[in-house]
């Protein structure tokens, strides 16, 4: 009997160490999948990006008088969307913000994605292509702001 229970200690203790010590995950706190029991880092780690697009109103002012109505942001190929030229902001995430992109980056804290920003000319089509270049998305930020100057 005295086996018995020193045996089932035993299996009890062994399984509550391997379970305990070690565990591996995410182990970095900005990441999507974080783990917080985790002791090690398995290099599974993703992430989640969020861009903030904006212009301030001395582009605005230009970008009306210059006949646009709207801007079309195309990020990696994806339309993002349009701004209206009207819709100026002062650059702070989450205030009064005119258009957001969020991307997932998998197991890459940041990437650059390649963007170019076209003006709506005054037949309503997306035409001209005033800003070309490159943003990049950080997944260890809860936003990152992208500002055009036209």
């Amino acid at each position: 009997m005295k086996n018995i229970i020193y045996s089932l200690w035993l299996i009890i203790g062994t399984i509550m160490a391997l379970s305990s010590c070690g565990k591996k995950g995410c182990t970095d706190s900005t990441a999507i999948n974080y783990c917080e029991k985790c002791k090690k880092n398995d290099g599974s780690c993703q992430y989640k990006a969020t861009v903030q697009f904006w212009f301030n109103k001395t582009t605005s002012d230009n970008l009306i008088a210059n006949g646009y109505t709207a801007i079309h942001i195309i990020v990696d190929g994806d339309e993002v969307g349009p701004i209206p030229v009207g819709a100026y902001s002062g650059g702070t995430c989450g205030i009064n913000t005119p258009l957001t992109d969020n991307r997932e980056l998998g197991n890459n804290s940041t990437k650059t994605f390649s963007c170019h920003v076209e003006g709506m000319d005054s037949s309503g089509d997306y035409t001209i292509v005033f800003w070309s270049g490159d943003v990049k998305y950080d997944g260890t930020k809860s936003c990152t702001s992208h500002e055009f100057i036209y």
